[in-house]
């Protein structure tokens, strides 16, 4: 008896993981599918406001070419990073 507790034991804790995996995956496919909404928003504005912010309308473009599996504000936020040091050194 005490093996089959831990069979049951082990079936449990097994299933909690791939629960746990699960919300994690849906929890990640959310976040990212709100930060895309958030650059699509983005793609109304004018360009002198999007320079202000430090992305071109390429930018935005290109990170929702992305898979959608990765987080597109991310990426953004790094582009205009780059973009921002390019400008201040003069490219």
């Amino acid at each position: 008896m005490p093996e089959a507790a831990s069979i049951a034991a082990g079936r449990e804790r097994e299933a909690t993981g791939i629960l746990a995996s699960f919300g994690a995956a849906l929890s990640r496919g959310y976040r990212s599918w709100r930060a895309r909404r958030r650059v699509v928003r983005m793609t109304n504005l004018d360009d002198h406001v999007l320079d202000d912010i430090g992305v071109t309308r390429t930018d935005l473009y290109d990170v929702l070419d992305a898979p959608f599996s990765q987080n597109p504000s991310i990426e953004l936020q790094r582009r205009a990073q780059l973009n921002r040091a390019r400008w201040r050194r003069g490219y």
